[in-house]
C-alpha cells in the first residue's frame, strides 16, 4: 500500500533493495540486529519478508510494465443484468353487494291549517272590512 502512492520508480527501487535475498541475509540483517533483538529479527521480520517474495517479486514486475508503459491486463466490467420483477398475479375482485336501503315510516300527511292564516289575523281583517263599509255608507247619507 505505501509503495502504491509513491512514483513507480521508487517503490520499484525500494522493493529490489528490500527483497534483494543476498543483501536481506547479510547486510541488512545485522543492521536490523542493532536496532532489534536478533531472536525477534530472525524469527519474526525475515521469515515475513521470504514468505511474501513472491508476491513482492510480481509486484516489482508490475511496477516495471507501467514504467515502461505496457498495455496492463484490464479487469473484464461487470455489467448489471437486468432481471424481470416478480410480481404475484393480481387477484379478480369481487363486486361489492349493494347495502340495503333502510325501509323508512311513512311520513303523516301535513295538516291543512298550516296553509291558512291565523284566525286572529282573519277576525282582525273582517272587522276592517266591517268598518270601512260603514265608514263609506255614512257620508252618503
Amino acid at each position: 500500500a505505501v509503495v502504491s502512492t509513491q512514483s513507480g520508480h521508487y517503490g520499484r527501487v525500494f522493493l529490489k533493495y528490500l527483497f534483494d535475498l543476498p543483501k536481506l541475509q547479510s547486510w541488512l540483517k545485522t543492521k536490523w540486529c542493532n536496532i532489534y533483538d536478533s531472536k525477534y529479527v530472525e524469527d519474526s521480520i525475515l521469515p515475513n519478508l521470504l514468505n511474501n517474495m513472491e508476491n513482492a517479486e510480481k509486484l516489482i514486475s508490475q511496477l516495471n510494465d507501467k514504467l515502461q508503459n505496457k498495455a496492463q491486463p484490464k479487469k473484464e466490467s461487470t455489467f448489471t443484468r437486468p432481471r424481470p420483477f416478480k410480481l404475484t398475479e393480481v387477484k379478480p375482485r369481487s363486486v361489492p353487494l349493494p347495502e340495503p336501503i333502510p325501509k323508512v315510516k311513512p311520513t303523516n300527511p301535513i295538516p291543512s291549517s298550516t296553509y291558512k292564516s291565523p284566525r286572529e289575523e282573519m277576525e282582525l281583517a273582517k272587522k276592517e272590512k266591517s268598518t270601512d263599509c260603514d265608514s263609506a255608507l255614512i257620508p252618503l247619507l
